[in-house]
């Protein structure tokens, strides 16, 4: 579950992330970098869900290596 900024407001959004998108995420969140996933947005049984092609850019963290 990641934490965002949708329609202005702070929400958090479920986002299926395996393998090394899922290592990059935690990655992130232990040295409190910001990284970008992009997928749908969808709001379904009452949460945020990031759904489709999901995609996680850790170019940012390659950098910080």
């Amino acid at each position: 579950m990641l934490s965002t900024h949708v329609d202005g407001r702070l929400r958090k959004v479920h986002v299926p992330l395996v393998g090394d998108d899922y290592q990059w995420a935690i990655r992130a969140h232990q040295s409190k970098q910001p990284i970008v996933v992009s997928g749908d947005l969808v709001f379904e049984r009452g949460a945020w869900r990031l759904t489709g092609m999901i995609s996680l850019d850790s170019s940012y963290l390659h950098r910080e290596s």
